[in-house]
């Protein structure tokens, strides 16, 4: 008993020395180094610094490109530091926030949001924290009334289909969860 504990003690100290030997081959040169602030984006350090986000994400073992931690140093590919704050407007993201919320607010669309952050995959989900970039605002604010009207006569079937199709949800789906929730 006591040899096997032994063993498993070297194992553990193997592998905690392998884990050291690991992080610090990654951890970045100074220069080359940007401290993640709370509500940045790897899209937008990505943007600042003029560096593909693929590349970014690749240079820093990112596999999901939505997730970075504020605190986190990232390894800048050859690149100097960006020359001041970025030109464009953001927005943190807060709780309760929607993309056609914010677009509301920002005066612009659910498009032109989604347009100007490539790195949202879904339309549906976005992070409290996360930064969004602002497109220029069109002057009127967007709301669910002006911003999709459907051609349909006022049939309910009918609207939650075109609806459906619109947002690209299932409209099998819609009408099942219409019909259970009336």
């Amino acid at each position: 008993m006591i040899i096997e504990a032994r063993g498993w003690r070297r194992v553990g100290t193997i592998l905690a020395t392998a884990a050291l030997v690991w992080t610090t081959s990654l951890l970045p040169a100074a220069a080359d180094s940007h401290v993640v602030a709370p509500g940045e984006t790897l899209s937008g350090i990505a943007a600042a610094y003029g560096v593909p986000l693929d590349v970014l994400a690749a240079q820093n073992h990112i596999v999901n490109v939505n997730l970075i931690f504020a605190g986190e140093s990232l390894t800048v590919p050859g690149q100097a530091p960006p020359a001041g704050p970025p030109t464009a407007d953001i927005y943190v993201v807060q709780s309760g926030d929607s993309l056609s919320s914010i677009a509301a607010a920002e005066g612009t669309t659910v498009q032109q949001l989604l347009a100007a952050n490539a790195d949202i995959v879904d339309a549906n989900t976005i992070y409290i924290g996360e930064s969004l970039v602002i497109p220029g605002a069109t002057g009127t604010p967007a709301s669910v009334e002006t911003a999709y009207e459907p051609e349909s006569s006022g049939d309910v079937p009918t609207l939650l289909t075109e609806y459906a199709e619109e947002y690209g949800l299932d409209p099998i789906l819609v009408e099942a969860l219409a019909w259970q929730e009336s």
